[in-house]
């Protein structure tokens, strides 16, 4: 009997021990089985973008060819009627056709932009787009979060992109130009794919899929302004929504567990250090915060615990950046915020409008609709409605600002407002489906949605491929010459190239300069500045001004040495001031000896002002300045 029980206890532990060997196997299957499925979108959309993106390079097209945006839409019509299968199908299929979407809607979108500046050394080009070309020229060339133009200062503009590109670029020696425009290819695809790695956490997946392709391609038809060719903001509008519901409001699928504390710190510091425009309504959505959890306590007994203590990792994470900046603010003697005072007439019209009659227009009225019918019923809701109502409450206390003559660029909160809006519409399209199931047969009511979702595809779709193609930021990308002064292939035909090439330009300054270090330029030429790590005695613009730059002051210091006559003087208030020494001069020659320098500056409430000072040759003598006349340039160093 002894030996029987012992038997039958050693046989017992036995079995257990192998159960538990087996369920530990099996757990562990079962863990690396859902990390397969969370990478399955990733996976799937580098490979059709592996695809889609050589055919863009290696085929020889015209991008600027009516033809272009007809072959781009019957892709479309192929790839909408090959997917639109999957979403009616049932069983394993169907759970496929939400990663196969996002995959095909992030390569498709990458390849548009590629497509688009097909044969074009330069991104999408715009003012904005070549302060960012200017940071990736300073970071190819330094490790360091410095700023764009002025030596000897942190970084002002967020730098995480720019600087990652900048170090891609000097690890694959390609032009800061050439970097970005790869840079921002990849981050249109990129984007949609990890706008849905997130919103999957919250909502399920055939919603977050439609959310996380359907939002950017109808933001970009119908938004107030398009951020597409900023890839920058465009990341961080479409990543920081879900992040900040999931991180800070604690909204996400029962099934879903809850990040650590330190991940959703570093996405948020990330993010912070890509484009911080968006935190400034968010902290305003954060003040909100008391209104969500009395209409919906949170599950944490102490979420505020949390939600301080994930701020606080994700602000000093991101310290690196504005801590520096802020110290170089408060020692400046004059600082100047002078990007804020960029207005013009667009800045006053509402920060949305959804009842101009289009389908943009109407799907954001179905979602504005739809939170406000079922806010109290539904924590997500009510979430995206307190961030709606923060980026309404900025776009209100902006107009005070303004009003009081400090205003804070409150017609961003329309780029917040908009997406919000959207998201909500298909939420509330896809809630509609789903009561009419309840209500009617299922694969009526389904066979009906897909309808209506091909026909919307196809109409935003084909909205989406007219505007990427034919976006005067896309022919500016064609239209400017490069840097050699050589016509690009597909540029008008009215295009001339400079008498003195920017890259000629950057070769005499080096030369002249004849120091290892970047010169301090003071410049009426902007081009050559751009594309180059050549430090600026001030901007071409004063809305790219850092703070600490002082650069009303700088500006009152180059009209006062435009005015001193003796050659002497002027030589040393051009080497010893207390902002910056003068290595290189490049004026504009005129009449009678008179050398130009031209210089955007503010003038609120009008957007900006030129600003002219004429220097003369007199000022730069042999005996102290060593000069050069280049085509209609002038170009003076000290010896």
């Amino acid at each position: 009997m002894a030996f029987r029980r012992d038997v039958n206890t050693s046989g017992s532990t036995s079995a257990s021990a192998s159960g538990a060997c087996s369920a530990g196997s099996s757990s562990d299957r079962g863990e690396w089985r859902q990390k397969a499925l969370a990478l399955r979108p990733a996976v799937l959309a580098v490979g059709a973008f592996a695809v889609a993106y050589p055919l863009t390079v290696f085929a020889d097209y015209n991008p600027r060819s009516p033809l272009l945006p007809v072959a781009i839409k019957a892709v479309l019509a192929v790839l909408v009627v090959a997917v639109t299968p999957m979403w009616l199908a049932r069983g394993r299929l169907r759970t496929w056709a939400p990663d196969i979407t996002v995959a095909l809607g992030a390569a498709f979108t990458g390849a548009i932009l590629a497509a688009a500046l097909h044969g074009s050394v330069y991104p999408a080009w715009g003012w904005d787009v070549k302060f960012r070309v200017q940071a990736v020229a300073r970071f190819s060339e330094t490790w360091d979060l410095v700023d764009v133009s002025y030596r000897g200062l942190p970084a002002f503009y967020p730098p995480l992109m720019p600087w990652l590109v900048g170090r891609a670029a000097a690890l694959f020696e390609l032009a800061p130009y050439s970097a970005w425009k790869h840079a921002s290819i990849v981050m249109t695809f990129t984007v949609p794919l990890l706008s849905y790695l997130l919103w999957r956490r919250i909502i399920g997946p055939a919603v977050a899929a439609l959310v996380s392709v359907g939002a950017p391609l109808t933001i970009s038809v119908g938004a107030t302004l398009a951020l597409f060719y900023k890839p920058d903001a465009w990341l961080v509008l479409f990543v920081v929504i879900p992040w900040w519901l999931d991180a800070v409001y604690g909204l996400r699928r029962p099934e879903v567990r809850a990040l650590p504390l330190r991940t959703h710190g570093l996405i948020g510091a990330a993010l912070f250090c890509t484009y911080y425009y968006f935190f400034f309504i968010l902290a305003l959505a954060l003040a909100l915060l008391p209104v969500l959890d009395r209409l919906h306590p949170p599950a944490n007994p102490r979420p505020w615990r949390r939600r301080l203590a994930l701020l606080g990792i994700a602000a000093g994470l991101s310290a690196v950046y504005w801590l520096p900046l802020l110290m170089s603010i408060l020692e400046a003697r004059e600082p100047a915020s002078l990007q804020n005072l960029w207005f013009t007439k667009e800045h006053t019209e509402l920060a949305v409008n959804v009842f101009d009659g289009s389908v943009v227009g109407f799907l954001m009225l179905g979602g504005l609709v739809h939170l406000a019918w079922t806010f109290r019923r539904q924590r997500l809701s009510a979430g995206l409605l307190l961030l709606l109502a923060g980026g309404y409450a900025w776009y209100v206390l902006g107009f005070f600002l303004a009003a009081a003559g400090r205003p804070v660029l409150a017609f961003k909160a329309a780029e917040f407002v908009e997406p919000i809006l959207v998201i909500a519409g298909i939420r509330a399209a896809s809630a509609l489906v789903g009561e009419a199931t309840a209500r009617s047969s299922r694969s009526d009511v389904e066979r009906v949605a897909a309808v209506v979702g091909v026909a919307l595809a196809f109409v935003l779709g084909q909205a989406y491929v007219d505007d990427q193609v034919a976006d005067s930021h896309i022919g500016a990308s064609h239209a400017e010459t490069r840097p050699d002064g050589v016509r690009q292939p597909y540029a008008p035909a009215t295009v001339k190239a400079d008498d003195v090439p920017a890259a000629r330009m950057i070769e005499l300054v080096w030369a002249m300069h004849e120091d290892e270090d970047p010169p301090v330029v003071l410049s009426s030429r902007s081009d050559f500045l751009r594309i180059s790590p050549l430090y600026t005695f001030n901007p071409w613009h004063a809305i790219y001004a850092h703070p600490a730059g002082e650069f009303l002051a700088r500006l009152s210091f180059t009209r006062r040495l435009a005015r001193e006559r003796n050659s002497q003087r002027f030589a040393a208030l051009a080497r010893t001031n207390r902002f910056d020494s003068i290595d290189v001069f490049v004026l504009k020659s005129l009449a009678r000896g008179r050398l130009l320098y031209e210089v955007d500056s503010m003038d609120f409430p009008r957007p900006r002002r030129k600003v002219r000072i004429a220097f003369s040759r007199d000022q730069f003598d042999s005996a102290t300045w060593q000069t050069i006349q280049v085509g209609e340039w002038f170009m003076a160093v000290p010896r």
